[in-house]
């Protein structure tokens, strides 16, 4: 299988989380430039967030089919006596949420974590190009609290990654246009004759 991987673009319909360091720039662009430094944040007061972002069209090959999608995302949450705050990475479909199955988690430090959809989850069928252009994708944050501490959740990058099989053409075989072409010069005599129906003369 290829991959494409794509980075936000712009932000989606979602913009929940307080915090955006910094504020200078734009959440798509914190969440898109490979740096830890630049990230989305809840805020002390916020309790969850929806937060998703567009990318540009595939454009992939033609005839190609998507085996997968892959939610990518960059987090660091907290976590006090058995408390933890956490992530998901979600898709936004036609309106609709789809969330990752499982709470992430990554104990105060930046880690990868990852979400696959093989199929479509609004449809339940396999994902279509145009389908999958049309997906936004980001991140779920969720703080919690513990003994009046609030313990957040972060996220500094997110990848939408795209697994997909190329079409295989079959190509149509020469070799008996060949054999008429080099055939047309070639003066049998009965034993030449013999030799090549009998498959034993090449050439």
């Amino acid at each position: 299988m290829a991959t494409i991987t794509k980075k936000p673009n712009a932000n989606g319909t979602y913009t929940e989380a307080d915090d955006n360091i910094p504020n200078t720039s734009a959440r798509w662009e914190n969440l898109s430039d490979d740096s830890d430094s630049t990230y989305i944040s809840n805020s002390d007061t916020q309790s969850t967030t929806r937060n998703t972002f567009l990318k540009s069209a595939l454009g992939l090959p033609a005839g190609a089919i998507v085996d997968k999608i892959v939610v990518r995302q960059r987090i660091r949450t907290a976590q006090s006596g058995g408390v933890k705050s956490y992530a998901k990475e979600m898709l936004l479909i036609n309106s609709s949420e789809y969330y990752a199955d499982s709470e992430k988690y990554s104990a105060g430090v930046w880690e990868w974590t990852e979400e696959e959809w093989a199929t479509n989850p609004s449809t339940g069928s396999a994902w279509l190009e145009a389908e999958v252009d049309a997906v936004e994708f980001g991140t779920f944050l969720a703080n919690r609290t513990r003994l009046g501490i609030t313990l957040l959740s972060q996220s500094s990058e997110v990848e939408f990654v795209v697994y997909y099989t190329v079409a295989v053409v079959a190509q149509p075989l020469m070799d008996g246009l060949v054999f008429v072409s080099i055939c047309k010069h070639i003066t049998l005599t009965p034993y030449k004759s013999k030799l090549m129906s009998r498959g034993v003369m090449r050439g």
